[in-house]
C-alpha cells in the first residue's frame, strides 16, 4: 500500500513494548532497545501469555512493529519506530 510512496515511514510506538518483552539479553534492572522482541521457546507458553497480558497496548504495538520489520524485509518501505515514554 506504501510502498514506493513514502520515503520513511514513522511508526509512534512507546516503552509498553518492553512489559510484553522478555528481558534476555542482559540481567540489569533496565531496558535496551534490543529487549523489545517477543520471547521464544525459551520461555513456556503460560510464561509467553503471562507477558503477553501485562499491556495490550504494548502487544499491540509490539506486532505493529514486528509487521512492519517483516514487510521491510520483503523489499518493503523503510521505518522507524519510536518507542515514547
Amino acid at each position: 500500500l506504501l510502498r514506493g510512496r513514502v520515503g520513511i515511514y514513522v511508526f509512534m510506538s512507546s516503552h509498553a513494548v518492553y512489559e510484553v518483552s522478555a528481558n534476555t539479553t542482559h540481567g540489569e534492572h533496565f531496558s535496551l532497545e534490543s529487549d523489545a522482541r517477543r520471547p521464544g521457546r525459551e520461555m513456556s507458553p503460560m510464561e509467553r501469555f503471562n507477558l503477553k497480558e501485562k499491556s495490550e497496548k504494548g502487544d499491540n504495538e509490539l506486532e505493529c512493529e514486528e509487521e512492519l520489520l517483516k514487510q521491510y524485509n520483503a523489499g518493503g518501505f523503510p521505518f522507524v519506530s519510536l518507542r515514547l515514554a
